[in-house]
């Protein structure tokens, strides 16, 4: 598939977590380097607890603190960009679907999901096939097995099926 190279983009990562923590930082350095528009809205309702310092994206001073706000504050500050979080899970269709919309017109609009559960999954893939455009990349890992599955919907047609559709056990 072909996008057009000067359109805005928007991005929305569910997760900040232990794949989501990661991510981040090349997401925003990656943004950054384009040279367009671009707005980046990370999500996540979880704070960060000790246990997470192990192998999270986080430092001891991030105790306490949402995910969410930390990623989001410590790399748009890096970067130079806007800083947009939401520190609240993403539990139904309205509300992923508020978030997936974007500002601006004719955007390229991304979903990153970077969750640990199954029914988030689930809801990625609805409003995946509920919107006419959609990017939706979907990371998951388990202890010696991992998976990145990208699906796309342009014109209202599936061109790459999303991970519940390789994986229908996740639904």
């Amino acid at each position: 598939m072909r996008f057009r190279t000067d359109c805005p983009v928007h991005i929305v990562m569910l997760g900040c977590g232990g794949t989501g923590g990661h991510i981040a930082p090349h997401l925003y350095r990656l943004l950054h380097a384009l040279f367009r528009p671009s707005k980046v809205i990370l999500c996540d309702g979880d704070i960060v607890e000790k246990k997470n310092l192990v192998r999270q994206n986080f430092i001891a001073s991030d105790l306490g603190k949402n995910k969410a706000e930390v990623l989001a504050t410590r790399y748009s500050g890096a970067f130079g960009m806007e800083t947009c979080f939401s520190d609240r899970f993403a539990e139904n269709e309205q509300q992923l679907k508020n978030l997936l919309t974007p500002n601006q017109r004719n955007a390229l609009v991304i979903l990153i999901g970077a969750v640990d559960n199954n029914k988030s999954r689930k809801l990625c893939h609805e409003v995946f096939y509920n919107l006419d455009d959609l990017i939706y990349i979907d990371s998951g890992n388990g202890m010696h097995t991992g998976q990145i599955v990208c699906g796309i919907r342009s014109g209202g047609r599936t061109f790459y099926r999303p991970v519940g559709a390789a994986f229908p056990e996740v639904l």
